[in-house]
């Protein structure tokens, strides 16, 4: 995608907000991510996106995307107004502006917590209050198994790396011994 595309994608997605905002929940914002992330991993759909001449083909496939992903409505307008203008092929890109504007606004710090095993309910609820009293946002978050942490945890979101592991102590104690080799 190139930079006008980008920036008309941005600025789709800030008139939407825009007009829906006051609308548009959390429960949106967590339908239009796995929209987002399932448009993502499906190109071919943004390549059926950009082909001329075919708009019944289109219109059927985003009927079928906002259906199976439970979007709001209000997004029914965005879409025939991409489709009449022949920008469908933005979509995903629109999608993560949408996700990126409403976190921004709603002061939302999205986060992926890696275990090596699982943690209890009162765990993670400790972990998310932790990480808002540092970061004063509201954490969501996806919970995950790693076994390579051994006996640790790893908390990252796009910005952000907090680990407390036995492997990344491992790590470290290997720095240390090769630098000491190197002297």
């Amino acid at each position: 995608m190139n930079i006008q595309e980008n920036m008309l994608a941005r600025r789709y997605a800030l008139a939407f907000l825009n007009i829906y905002g006051n609308t548009f929940s959390l429960d949106n914002y967590y339908a239009v991510k796995k929209a987002y992330q399932f448009l993502k991993n499906n190109r071919d759909i943004k390549s059926l996106f950009k082909l001329p001449d075919v708009e019944s083909a289109k219109k059927e496939c985003i009927k079928k995307i906002i259906e199976e992903f439970s979007l709001p409505v209000s997004l029914y307008a965005l879409v025939d107004l991409l489709l009449k203008n022949q920008r469908l092929f933005l979509l995903t890109e629109i999608f993560g502006y949408i996700l990126e504007c409403y976190a921004n606004s709603h002061n939302i710090l999205e986060f992926s917590f890696e275990s090596s095993h699982q943690l209890t309910a009162d765990q993670l609820s400790c972990i998310k209050k932790f990480l808002e009293k540092k970061t004063k946002k509201t954490i969501l978050y996806k919970e995950t198994i790693n076994k390579k942490l051994i006996a640790g945890i790893r908390l990252l979101s796009n910005s952000l790396l907090w680990e407390h592991s036995v492997a990344q102590q491992l790590q470290k104690a290997g720095q240390l011994l090769r630098s000491k080799e190197r002297r």
